[in-house]
């Protein structure tokens, strides 16, 4: 009963901790993008000591808290579509050759920020949002694309090594009997 109270607290202590961060990206310019990935990174404790199912309520859980409650359409937006990726990214990292393993994480990075902007422009129609990409030329936005894919495998690298930091010094003070 005890180990079960300890889950149940940590997931939502953590969750809550997650939406903040959210919402501190919707009020700080700057960190539209930076917040979300943070927001990852807290919920990653919770996949490692809980597994995929807990880490993905708790994803969801956060996802519904932050298209709710976060002013910033773009962040939310952001969560919900590459929140889910620390839960899995190990199942990614079990494919043997590294070109398919490459490929599938390309896949997987571009299909997001197609569903995060097809929803922004088309299904939320948040405003500004057209006029703002409007202003963009194609070469431009194959370089934010490209930018964005960066990015991305450098958040993979990011999240392979804060497992490791995580498992190594965080864990043992995190879960002291």
């Amino acid at each position: 009963m005890r180990e079960r109270s300890r889950r149940i607290a940590l997931c939502g202590m953590l969750t809550a901790l997650s939406v903040v961060i959210l919402l501190l990206g919707g009020i700080v310019p700057l960190a539209t993008f930076c917040c979300p990935i943070l927001a990852m990174l807290v919920l990653l404790p919770i996949h490692l000591e809980y597994g995929t199912q807990t880490g993905l309520t708790v994803y969801a859980a956060v996802s519904v808290l932050s298209m709710l409650l976060v002013p910033d359409l773009e962040v939310s937006l952001f969560f919900v579509f590459f929140g889910f990726y620390p839960i899995l990214q190990p199942r990614l990292n079990r494919i043997r050759h590294a070109a398919p393993r490459f490929l599938a994480k390309l896949l997987i990075c571009n299909a997001a920020i197609a569903g995060m902007y097809g929803c922004l422009l088309f299904l939320f129609r948040a405003p500004g949002a057209w006029e703002e990409v409007s202003q963009y030329s194609l070469p431009l936005i194959m370089m934010f694309l490209v930018t964005a894919n960066l990015t991305f495998f450098l958040l993979d690298i990011a999240l392979g090594r804060f497992s490791v930091i995580y498992r190594l010094r965080v864990r043992s003070w995190l879960f002291r009997r």
